[in-house]
């Protein structure tokens, strides 16, 4: 589910779930709408977390497990 699809829940499941005010016999529109709310909000958590893994593969950090020095540069010559 891409992140347009899971705003696109969200939308609908806040409007389902705050904005509607009619009664349906054997479905609670609430109830769904918190449903649907809580599907986009996932979907979207999970777009963000695999665009940050995704990420970090494109710069290319390096690992994180501890700090590294760089070793110092290499003497200049002198003419």
């Amino acid at each position: 589910m891409g992140l347009g699809l899971s705003l696109f829940f969200v939308t609908s499941g806040a409007i389902l779930a705050w904005a509607v005010t009619a009664q349906t016999e054997g479905i609670d529109l609430e109830v769904t709408g918190y449903i649907v709310f809580a599907i986009g909000c996932f979907g979207v958590a999970v777009w963000l977390l695999n665009w940050l893994f995704n990420l970090r593969k494109i710069v290319k950090l390096p690992p994180t497990r501890g700090a590294s020095i760089p070793p110092p540069p290499p003497p200049g010559r002198r003419a």
